[in-house]
């Protein structure tokens, strides 16, 4: 398992141990185009974005009057200390590459939302050939790249930011902003019901926005009182062994968070999940993430993906998730997505009160009951008379040595 440093007031860390980026391999805590924050920042592969970010920096401030280019620079002054307690592992940067480095990056994410979100600044970045906005992949890589862990930025620097350059009246606060662009990225894991702007207060950075949005606030701070029962629900079967145990399946409306699984009537209610190239580093982050919340935090994301994993066993598990329109991937393998989730459960730590205590130990006791009903419709039919089934072997047999030799004639 990773191991996280123990300063409290930080929310953003490296990951160290078997999964850590510290073995000096890249692995999936480490960004691949951009560097946000200073734990990568340098690194030779991922200069080739700081051009890109200068130019968005620049665009940025060209909307902008002296004054509040001014501004921007005391207030990142004022924030320098604040700022830098964020982060558990920090180097030795020196005050003024610290401060370049936050309003370099913070300008280049604000900047790279507003494009995506505001159609005004989208059709000017259309028109002038954006070499991010205008190439999907190279978004998708940036997207990944900004909910890694290691890749943070404090959220309240780019809501400082966001504010003191916020010019249209109309235009959408920082948190709808965010999540219209995640939307965009990984569809289908914020439901349209929560796409709307929330208080900043308690957000650390993007990955906890993320997080926020992608678990139910109550859920994560008010667990079922199940404490202590964990083990007792065990695991539920893959969706194979489900679906001839009498359990059905249905997939949920893109109105609803993705963890938002329900039981009821037999019928397990699934939201639909898309898996992207990146699936596996955007869950596996979240999961390094919620490990670093305090004490009686749910670990949402840990224990659907326990779920998920509990329901593919093998690729024709993923194949029928697939036929009921519950998992949809843009791969051609089946098999890899089911290689994904066996690599995401192992070592997996679940919440010491399970998110799905009640739904496993309701699929579990309907399970039960339907295989009981059938076992009992069989020795009742047919096991229960014994001279039946005496019959039925002899006739069998009688049936047998009269049958005609072919191979006789």
């Amino acid at each position: 398992m990773p191991v996280y440093s123990t300063r409290s007031e930080a929310s953003i860390f490296k990951v160290f141990g078997d999964l850590g980026s510290t073995t000096g391999e890249q692995t999936i805590y480490d960004p691949v185009i951009v560097s946000i924050g200073p734990y990568h920042y340098g690194v030779p592969h991922l200069q080739g974005m700081e051009g890109q970010k200068t130019i968005y920096l620049q665009k940025l401030l060209s909307r902008l009057d002296e004054k509040t280019i001014h501004l921007m620079t005391t207030t990142f002054d004022a924030m320098e200390e604040k700022a830098r307690a964020c982060y558990k592992h920090l180097n030795s940067l020196s005050s003024k590459n610290f401060q370049t480095m936050m309003m370099l990056d913070g300008c280049f994410i604000i900047e790279l939302i507003r494009r995506y979100g505001i159609s005004r600044l989208r059709d000017e970045a259309e028109a002038e050939a954006d070499p991010i906005i205008g190439d999907k992949l190279i978004l998708q890589k940036i997207c990944r790249d900004l909910f890694l862990i290691e890749n943070q930025l404090p959220f309240f620097i780019m809501n400082e930011i966001f504010q003191l350059t916020k010019t249209e009246v109309d235009e959408d606060d920082i948190v709808s902003l965010c999540l219209h662009f995640v939307k965009g990225m990984y569809p289908n894991y914020i439901g349209e019901s929560v796409m709307r702007g929330s208080e900043t207060e308690n957000i650390n950075h993007l990955l906890g926005l993320l997080d926020i949005h992608f678990c139910h606030p109550s859920s994560r701070m008010s667990p079922p009182d199940n404490i202590g029962k964990n083990k007792e629900s065990g695991e539920i079967s893959s969706i194979s062994s489900l679906l001839e145990s009498g359990i059905r399946f249905k997939v949920v409306d893109g109105k609803t968070r993705v963890t938002d699984i329900k039981f009821n009537n037999r019928v397990l209610a699934i939201p639909r999940l898309t898996v992207v190239d990146h699936t596996e580093a955007l869950l596996q982050n979240l999961v390094a993430y919620e490990s670093s919340l305090p004490e009686g935090n749910q670990r949402v994301v840990s224990d659907y993906i326990f779920l998920i994993r509990c329901l593919i066993r093998t690729q024709e598990d993923v194949k029928l998730l697939q036929d009921y329109g519950i998992i949809f991937h843009l791969t051609s393998d089946d098999a890899e997505v089911s290689l994904l989730f066996n690599r995401l459960g192992q070592s997996l730590k679940t919440s010491e009160k399970f998110s799905y205590y009640d739904l496993f130990c309701e699929v579990n006791k309907q399970s039960a009951r339907h295989r009981n009903k059938w076992k009992a419709k069989l020795h009742k039919n047919y096991l229960n008379n014994s001279w039946s089934t005496i019959s039925c072997i002899l006739s069998c047999s009688w049936s047998i040595s009269t049958r005609p030799r072919t191979d006789s004639i």
